[in-house]
């Protein structure tokens, strides 16, 4: 909880220090499974084995990228987690999530298909803005 306090003051204070607005957060995120196949955010108590990227969009229509080169779900609790640092910028609410890569399902290989986007995320930015 404290690392949490940390960021988002830390947030805070680089909104204020901004003369622009701030379109958009990268943050590269920790996951795990469970044996069960549900995915979960490492924490001090429970760490991933899988690093993961993921892109809040501050703009008009606040969104999340999920971009997962495995394919994995995102975690069940992964947009109530990020709305904590979208507060910061007046953000109370996300329209949604877009998974980069399809998700393979419960204990599958990834395997890309047309449904997959193409990195690098700046790409796949501009192309939907």
């Amino acid at each position: 909880m404290l690392c949490l306090i940390f960021v988002i003051e830390s947030l805070r204070k680089l909104k204020e220090r901004m003369e622009g607005n701030i379109e958009r957060l990268n943050f590269v995120m920790n996951v795990g499974k469970d044996a069960d196949g549900t995915v979960y955010m490492g924490s001090f108590n429970k760490s991933g084995n899988h690093w993961v990227l993921v892109s809040l969009d501050l703009t008009c229509n606040p969104n999340v990228l999920f971009c997962d080169s495995l394919g994995w779900e995102s975690s069940t609790n992964l947009l109530k987690y990020l709305s904590q640092y979208t507060s910061v910028f007046g953000i109370t609410r996300l329209e949604g999530l877009v998974t980069m890569h399809k998700p393979s399902g419960s204990g599958r290989i990834h395997q890309c298909t047309s449904k997959c986007h193409n990195y690098p995320l700046q790409t796949w930015c501009y192309q939907h803005t």
